[in-house]
Parts: C-alpha cells; sequence; structure tokens
C-alpha cells in the first residue's frame, strides 16, 4: 500500500476508534494533508452522496448497503 493511502488509512482508523468522535454507521470521510500541520479529517457525508473516486467498488457497496438498508437490518447487524 501506497505511503500516502497508509497514512490517510491510519489518520481515518484512529478518528472512527476514538470514543469521543460519534459518527453514523456508514460515512465517507474526506482527509487531506494541510501544510505544516499533517494529515486532518476535512469533512464527513453520508455515504450514500459519495463517489467511489478510485476505491474498491465492492467495499463501496458494502458501505451503501449498510447505509440504505432498512433499520431492522442495520440493527440487527450491529448486533453481529
Amino acid at each position: 500500500m501506497p505511503t500516502l493511502l497508509l497514512s490517510a488509512r491510519r489518520l481515518c482508523e484512529r478518528a472512527l476508534t476514538d470514543l469521543s468522535v460519534s459518527v453514523p454507521e456508514a460515512v465517507a470521510v474526506d482527509v487531506g494533508v494541510i501544510q505544516d500541520r499533517g494529515w486532518a479529517v476535512i469533512e464527513c457525508n453520508a455515504a450514500r452522496g459519495a463517489g467511489i473516486y478510485g476505491c474498491d467498488p465492492v467495499a463501496v457497496l458494502r458501505v451503501l448497503r449498510r447505509a440504505c438498508g432498512p433499520r431492522t437490518q442495520k440493527s440487527a447487524e450491529s448486533a453481529t
């Protein structure tokens, strides 16, 4: 995995595992590098409105299913 992608992924993992950060179950996270500061989360948006932008289409479909599925389905999946 290229270094920039790995760094971006690590930032997202840290943000999404931080218990003080509240996010919906399925989001698109935009990250970027701020000059002289380093990596930062730029914004989070509903997954259903995000483009694929070079992502693995199978992974994108899993996120969209999670974001757009019926509530009962999401609740059952969250329990497992």
